[in-house]
């Protein structure tokens, strides 16, 4: 019973980095999009702002000020986007790498072939 709680908990620990990057994936592209929208209702804004004649000067200005300040950050997301997908694939080959096992303990009857077998299947770990 113990084994098998402490290979559960070997596994868990081998997917705590890609569910780690699995999140920021997730919580980035949905930033990212949430931003992709405001910034295209922040266009539209404008754009209606200008067809308005008694709105003042300021209004427009400030739409530009917040336009730009978006554009910066979206860029900013895209960047941190590139980043979180490198890490990704660190996770994926991470997960995806060799396990290493303990030496097996072989009983003294088992055949000469098949232990060179088994030894070159599980090398002993360093």
């Amino acid at each position: 019973m113990s084994s098998a709680t402490s290979h559960a908990a070997s596994d868990d620990e081998r997917l705590l980095h890609i569910k780690s990057v699995i999140q920021k994936y997730t919580a980035c592209c949905t930033l990212l999009d949430n931003l992709q929208t405001a910034h295209y209702l922040l266009l539209k804004a404008k754009q209606q702002a200008k067809e308005v004649f008694w709105i003042d000067i300021p209004m427009p200005e400030k739409l530009d000020e917040n336009i730009q300040a978006q554009v910066a950050l979206l860029h900013m997301i895209a960047d941190y986007k590139k980043h979180i997908l490198r890490e990704m694939e660190y996770a994926q080959t991470e997960l995806l790498a060799p396990v290493v096992y303990r030496r097996l303990d072989l009983s003294p009857g088992v055949d000469e072939e098949l232990h060179d077998v088994r030894e070159n299947c599980f090398p002993c770990s360093p």
